[in-house]
Parts: C-alpha cells; sequence; structure tokens
C-alpha cells in the first residue's frame, strides 16, 4: 500500500489527522482524532500566530482552559510546556502563561545560518561569548574530530540573540 497525503483539518470543533493511503486502484481515507493536548496546543498557537494573542498578553489561566476543552490541567499543562518548548510562551510566577510571539522555526528543507535565519524572520542576530576555554582532548573528541592524543582542543561558550534577547546556549569544540 502506498502512502499518499496527511491533513490536519478542523471540523466540527475537532482536530483530525486525514491519512489516505493508495492500494491499486482505490483509496483509503482514515481520521485519526489527535490527543487533546495537541488541539490545545494546535488552537493556541494560532491564536498567537494569526495575533489575536499578542506579545505581552496573558493565556486563559489552566483552569479556564481546562474547563473549555473539557480537559484535566496536567492536559492543559502538557500543550502549554509544548508552546514554552516552541518560545511562543512562558510562565511568569503570579501572572499566569504569557504569550512571547509566534513560534521561531526554520524548516529542514533548507539550511540557512543562524544570522541569515535571523534576519530572515525580521530579527538582528547576536552573539555574546561567555567563556572561551582550551583544555586536553577527551576520547571522544579523539574520534569525532580527528585529533591526536595530546592535542589541545578549544570549547567556546556562546549565547546568540535575537534583537539583543538570548534564544540559545551553544557548546563547541574546536579542533585547534
Amino acid at each position: 500500500m502506498g502512502s499518499g497525503a496527511v491533513t490536519i483539518l478542523r471540523k466540527g470543533g475537532d482536530s483530525c489527522l486525514y491519512m489516505s493511503a493508495w492500494s491499486g486502484t482505490s483509496c483509503m481515507v482514515k481520521c485519526v482524532r489527535l490527543p487533546l493536548h495537541r488541539q490545545i496546543a494546535d488552537d493556541l498557537r494560532r491564536e498567537i500566530v494569526s495575533g489575536r494573542a499578542v506579545p505581552g498578553s496573558t493565556l486563559p489561566s489552566e483552569h479556564e482552559l481546562a474547563r473549555t476543552y473539557g480537559a484535566s490541567r496536567g492536559t492543559v499543562r502538557h500543550a502549554l510546556t509544548q508552546l514554552r518548548t516552541e518560545g511562543a510562551v512562558a510562565a511568569r510566577r503570579g501572572t499566569g502563561w504569557v504569550v512571547l510571539g509566534p513560534p521561531l522555526v526554520q524548516s529542514f528543507s533548507e539550511l540557512l545560518s543562524f544570522s541569515a535565519w535571523a534576519r530572515s524572520q525580521g530579527h538582528e542576530p547576536g552573539a555574546t561569548v561567555v567563556e572561551l576555554a582550551r583544555r586536553q582532548e577527551s576520547r571522544s573528541d579523539v574520534e569525532r574530530l580527528a585529533v591526536g592524543t595530546g592535542d589541545p582542543v578549544s570549547t567556546p561558550l556562546r549565547v546568540p540573540t535575537l534583537s539583543d534577547t538570548p534564544v540559545m546556549i551553544q557548546r563547541t569544540t574546536l579542533n585547534l
């Protein structure tokens, strides 16, 4: 059986993953209901990307979201944690979940440098070198970097930024 299209559609409030597969001249279409945490995350992400939930605004409380979706607070937290991982929201003590902005993603179909990608998203790229250390190679350095035993390596620790906002920590090992 060959594979076909995979589509996520919303119909009647439910999110469905429609998968189609072909076998000879017949086609089978199957609707698989997405897990509730995915539906909640998708709905909230859509609100953020569309601009209806603006950066700095607070999302409804976990209790309100649980009531709206008929879900447990654990399921709601799972959805919010996914959005936090994407960089779209942050938990703030006393405030709840705050919108940071649309998730920033880079497609794997085209590889861009961090700087080129940042500029394509409307940000100014930057970075701060927090630490630059020289050390003796480890066993994995010898294997991965093809350095000789006893050769020094450099391990810079950098914090890349988007428009002066830190976005990740990079630790690299370089052969000197």
